[in-house]
């Protein structure tokens, strides 16, 4: 790793655990080596809990929401029990972080 490279942190909520990954953010920005990191949520548009556009402006400005439909990647994948199709999304980090993240 380069040392301009930052560590991805990446969640992959449902509307479930939308609100709890935004407070875990918030926990982990407020460490002093939280700069070393980017922050992702990538979820589905449905997922983005409502109030998100009013919560506090530095947080937002730290967490890089990333929204798109996932269908087209997790065709195929099956829920079963307690996982839903958030589970499936961290398959695809690959695919979905920037280039400048190792993988």
């Amino acid at each position: 790793m380069s040392p301009a490279t930052k560590t991805a942190l990446c969640f992959t909520p449902d509307r479930t655990f939308f609100a709890p990954a935004v407070r875990a953010i918030a926990s982990l920005v407020e460490q002093g080596d939280a700069d070393a990191f980017d922050i992702f949520i990538f979820c589905e548009e449905i997922d983005v809990e409502p109030g998100f556009a009013d919560r506090e402006p530095a947080l937002k400005r730290r967490i890089q929401l990333k929204t798109l439909d996932f269908a087209a990647l997790d065709a195929g994948l099956a829920p079963k029990g307690r996982f839903s199709r958030a589970v499936f999304r961290r398959l695809f980090l690959d695919r979905l972080l920037p280039e400048r993240s190792e993988r």
